[in-house]
């Protein structure tokens, strides 16, 4: 072989390396642009998702706050004893001279629709005295 072939065989292969290596470059340069906007675009979810956890947990305090509002009114407006179904008229027989039918139960009845019901249904009621 010639020098000169040799030569040109050299040549073309820093070419090839050369290319190569500006290849490379590229791929790394893309990669890192790649990877920045990944972390950017994490960031950004974590942010919103943040953002929305303390939207939820104002939610949740506002509906813990009604919650408790709520069940302080309801039992404002309960009776005092809890009925069960075996004494459900032993406090209201004991005021409109009424003890409870063995066919009917009202062991989580509120006062008002006793009321509406003992109204009502006066007539029944005659055939369940004792």
């Amino acid at each position: 072989m010639s020098s000169e072939a040799t030569k040109s065989a050299e040549k073309e292969k820093d070419a090839a390396y050369l290319k190569r290596r500006e290849q490379v470059r590229k791929a790394q340069r893309t990669h890192r642009q790649r990877k920045e906007n990944y972390i950017k675009a994490l960031e950004d979810q974590l942010f919103q998702m943040r953002a929305r956890e303390r939207d939820i947990l104002k939610e949740n305090e506002a509906l813990t706050s009604e919650v408790t509002q709520l069940r302080t009114l309801v039992g404002r407006n309960e009776p005092q004893e809890q009925w069960s179904a075996g004494d459900a008229w032993s406090s209201a027989a004991a005021d409109t001279d009424l003890t409870m039918c063995d066919s009917v139960m009202y062991a989580d009845a509120g006062w008002q629709a006793v009321l509406a019901d003992l109204e009502s249904c006066a007539g029944i009621w005659d055939g369940c005295r004792n």
